[in-house]
């Protein structure tokens, strides 16, 4: 019951597919179509450019319903972007077996805001390669630590993931990225 009622209440999406270029403002402006925006976050890189998504906090639940479905598949600056609900609440849900050997296509990441969530993680290294797992570790109230786990299909796209996000800045914070031996995380 209280899941339900917390889905219920979320005000958030993901927005993934946005131009590279593109400000907060600009973002703001197209997701204010569905709603009253109340806080917009971009991942952004060393150079504080645009990742390519964020999330978008709407002012009621019905606004950022609305926003996912009037936006998702709007083109913005050219570019035809996803509007998904931000799923907050799923972190440990789905969850596969860890693999029985080390994986040299796992990353680690570190100083993550703890609002951001699993799904929020995996789609953003989606737009790196195909993942297979995306994880954050817990504490023991099922709150983000603010670290996580993505594992990818192919090595190069673990190292990809490390290049483009080890020093972006997501929510006024510098996330870390290292390749990861593929241990249980702790």
């Amino acid at each position: 019951m209280s899941d339900i009622k917390k889905r219920s209440e979320n005000k958030r999406v993901f927005v993934g597919n946005v131009p590279y270029s593109l400000s907060k403002a600009e973002l703001q402006l197209h997701m204010e179509r569905a709603g009253e925006v109340i806080r917009v976050d971009l991942f952004l890189d060393e150079m504080k450019y645009s990742r390519g998504c964020g999330i978008v906090e709407y002012c009621t639940y019905s606004d950022a319903q609305r926003a996912v479905s009037i936006l998702n598949h709007s083109v913005l600056m050219g570019r035809t972007i996803t509007v998904k609900e931000d799923d907050t609440y799923g972190s440990s849900r789905n969850r596969r077996s860890p693999s029985p050997k080390p994986q040299p296509c796992q990353i680690r990441i570190k100083n993550m805001p703890p609002s951001v969530t699993w799904q929020q993680l995996k789609d953003v290294c989606r737009e790196i390669g195909n993942v297979t797992r995306a994880d954050l570790s817990l504490d023991r109230n099922g709150k983000s630590k603010g670290s996580g786990i993505v594992t990818f299909e192919k090595p190069e796209e673990a190292k990809e993931a490390l290049r483009l996000l080890n020093g972006a800045i997501f929510n006024d914070r510098e996330v870390f990225v290292y390749l990861d031996s593929g241990d249980i995380y702790n």
